[in-house]
């Protein structure tokens, strides 16, 4: 398109605030649990940091978590999250729940065998397979309609992110609360982290 806006954010993609099970230390996979306080103050920061900017199509994973941290962010908007079931988090099967260093929960071994499905969930490669064409929706509406989308999601839907855009999962990755701008430079979309970027990756794991 000749008019394409060079480096234009066409998506700000969402991590939601964090639950009992993060400071628990714990896989959540798709369990459905609702924001603690910390996430609370968590959607609070990400509405400050949002009401200085556009946003135009939304869309939310439907787990509570997700949903809540949408709402916080466009309650002073007249738009609506829509529900995609493509923006689920990975599903952490069988270590849904486990502790991140207990022995028998090996996800490592997935991470490196990426097109094996975890026993009761799904593999890494299914994973993106279902979020990429959501992701793409929500990118190519921001920048027809010229309005960033927002897109309320996970951090394992952020790994895909950037496995997607960068081929390295942990290109764009935040803390909970966190936020990704992806832009559009007239050739190619990127994704950074513009708030609360994720400092230490080496042990970052998908169904965190």
């Amino acid at each position: 398109m000749a008019d394409e806006k060079k480096d234009q954010v066409v998506a700000y993609v969402v991590r939601h605030g964090t639950t009992k099970l993060n400071e628990e230390n714990r896989y959540r996979g798709q369990k459905d649990i609702p924001l603690d306080e910390k996430g609370k103050k968590d959607t609070e920061a990400l509405t400050k940091f949002f009401s200085d900017k556009p946003v135009g199509q939304a869309w939310t994973s439907p787990l509570l978590r997700a949903k809540e941290t949408a709402k916080g962010i466009l309650k002073s908007r007249k738009i609506k999250a829509i529900p995609a079931k493509q923006l689920l988090p990975l599903d952490a099967g069988k270590y849904t729940g486990m502790k991140k260093d207990d022995p028998n929960a090996n996800m490592k071994y997935y991470h490196d065998h990426t097109n094996e499905r975890i026993p009761g969930g799904e593999s890494i490669d299914g994973m993106h397979d279902r979020v990429r064409p959501i992701l793409f929706k929500a990118f190519r509406t921001g920048l027809r309609t010229g309005k960033p989308s927002l897109v309320s999601a996970h951090s394992s839907v952020i790994h895909s992110l950037g496995a997607i855009l960068h081929e390295d999962h942990k290109a764009a990755l935040v803390e909970p609360g966190g936020v990704v701008a992806v832009t559009w430079n007239g050739k190619t979309f990127d994704a950074k982290p513009v708030l609360k970027p994720k400092q230490e990756k080496e042990s970052s794991a998908y169904a965190s």
